[in-house]
């Protein structure tokens, strides 16, 4: 692949290095990974583009946050194959994500234990049991 020195204009190969054979002028390494954001807001009768959520009025924003911050919200990504490419390579990265055991997600958080004190209470009904069979063939 070529490159196009920004200072002298003239055509090289790629893998010369960061300095242009030509000039001299050191070149500039990019990923060639574009991010941008549109963010479409219709609310309170009103509708706008705002380019970063920066952008956005002061109560807009809070309302924004607020309700992207839920189990209900996701990211979209639209990219071409090249930024598909990048985005695969940057997920692989990430660590993977914590699935909770189905028992814990569906209890509250202050019914949840740990698995020594659930083995805990599993031995202190066995010992009930086998006391109450030892009384119950006794009678």
């Amino acid at each position: 692949m070529s490159v196009v020195c920004k200072s002298c204009k003239k055509q090289f190969k790629e893998g010369a290095g960061r300095t242009c054979p030509h000039c001299g002028e050191t070149i500039a390494v990019t990923s060639g990974v574009v991010k941008t954001s549109t963010i479409f807001v219709a609310a309170e009768g009103t509708e706008a583009v705002y380019h970063s959520v920066k952008e956005l009025p002061e109560p807009l924003r809070k309302k924004l946050l607020k309700t992207t911050n839920g189990a209900n919200s996701a990211t979209i990504l639209i990219a071409d194959r090249r930024g598909k490419e990048e985005i695969t390579k940057a997920l692989r990265k990430l660590p993977a994500p914590q699935t909770p055991d189905f028992l814990s997600a569906l209890l509250p958080e202050s019914f949840r234990v740990s698995p020594q004190q659930l083995m805990g209470v599993a031995l202190a009904l066995a010992a009930l049991l086998i006391v109450w069979l030892v009384f119950a063939r006794a009678a």
